[in-house]
């Protein structure tokens, strides 16, 4: 997703792979909802305003973005909010302090060397733009294919929503 019409060719630092495996699907398309279903998942494409949603094969959401908006842009920053729920918990990031339970952490990606970092400092040495969520025995993945400066506020802002952000550039993510 991007604010402009107009993508840059697709490249990645981050990954390297090219030659993914073929899966197959189905698309079904309404007035204003895409529906993109393959035997694990579906994946609902709200078109205005934009908003996604991922599903398993029983119907049960995994991921949902917050309403009403969900992506959007301020100024050249992008800015995506997810639902979260109360009883999911977050995992990963790399080196980051605090908890192994990241919900209601802060974090940004952004790499430096801070002489005598406490407990809490943050942005350390390395940035990893990844965090596993798991509710109950449901679990996914979330890589955030970004270059610019990134965060994350995994419910430290509100409680019931999450946010990945960046300084500039696209959304690409990988779920």
């Amino acid at each position: 997703m991007n604010d402009t019409e107009n993508f840059p060719p697709d490249f990645s630092w981050a990954v390297i792979k090219k030659d993914w495996e073929k899966v197959p699907y189905t698309i079904e398309q309404e007035q204003k909802l895409i529906t993109i279903s393959t035997k694990k998942l579906i994946i609902l494409l709200e078109t205005e305003p934009f908003r996604l949603t991922v599903k398993n094969n029983e119907g049960i959401i995994i991921w949902d973005d917050a309403a009403p908006s969900g992506i959007g842009w301020k100024s050249q920053e992008l800015i995506y909010l997810k639902k979260m729920p109360e009883d999911e918990h977050y995992y990963g990031f790399g080196e980051k302090t605090g908890s192994l339970d990241k919900r209601g952490y802060y974090y940004r990606m952004y790499t430096r060397d801070p002489p005598g970092y406490q407990e809490k400092a943050d942005p350390l040495y390395q940035a990893h733009p990844y965090f596993i969520g798991l509710k109950d025995s449901i679990a996914y993945g979330v890589f955030f294919d970004n270059t610019w400066e990134t965060f994350f506020d995994m419910g430290k802002k509100f409680k019931d929503v999450y946010i990945i952000g960046a300084k500039n550039g696209e959304l690409n993510l990988y779920f």
